[in-house]
């Protein structure tokens, strides 16, 4: 478990964390390309336990004018974006439409296990979410259990990611280049991953 360290004013000092072993809630977040899902991805490959979880994806298509955001089971072996999986599109900077209804049952099946995995990956939460009622509510189902969690947050204001970031148990690290490699030797050591 991550625990937060407080300045003298008892405000969380986001900058400086120290781990101990036990559950961790983590969500990483910082500017695209610093290497947030990357870490994810470390973790998910060297990790010995029963994992679940999605990652999403941002990619240009052959029938896509813009840039799809695909949701995939971690799972899937065979990830291929599809209309099925496609959750929302984008543009250059902005987001042009929102398909909740995949969220709602791609993401909860994600998010859904028969047997408590050692560890849920959350790679991205944002605000494509934002209609995603029962998406939303398996996310906080999930944060409000004894499981591990690590995933990647959007630095974005809004009611689902403030309410996830306000949070006791959650603790939130800003990834940069500086420190991206530290973050990742830190969540390795906390569970004994090579």
């Amino acid at each position: 478990m991550l625990l937060k360290l407080k300045t003298a004013k008892g405000k969380p000092d986001l900058s400086v964390y120290r781990f101990r072993r036990g559950t961790m809630k983590v969500f990483l977040y910082g500017e695209k390309g610093v290497g947030k899902s990357t870490i994810i991805k470390d973790v998910l490959s060297n990790f010995q336990g029963n994992t679940n979880g999605f990652v999403t994806d941002k990619l240009i298509t052959d029938t896509d004018e813009n840039a799809g955001i695909y949701i995939f089971d971690i799972k899937e072996k065979d990830k291929k974006p599809s209309d099925e999986n496609r959750v929302g599109i984008c543009g250059l900077d902005s987001i042009i439409k929102s398909f909740p209804d995949i969220f709602d049952d791609l993401g909860v099946k994600a998010l859904t296990f028969k047997d408590k995995p050692d560890l849920v990956i959350m790679d991205e939460l944002g605000v494509l979410e934002r209609r995603a009622e029962k998406f939303k509510g398996r996310v906080f189902e999930i944060l409000d259990e004894d499981i591990n969690v690590i995933g990647v947050i959007k630095d974005k204001s809004d009611s689902f990611l403030n309410s996830i970031k306000q949070r006791g148990d959650v603790y939130i690290y800003k990834v940069d280049k500086q420190n991206r490699d530290s973050i990742l030797i830190k969540i390795k050591e906390s569970y004994d991953i090579k």
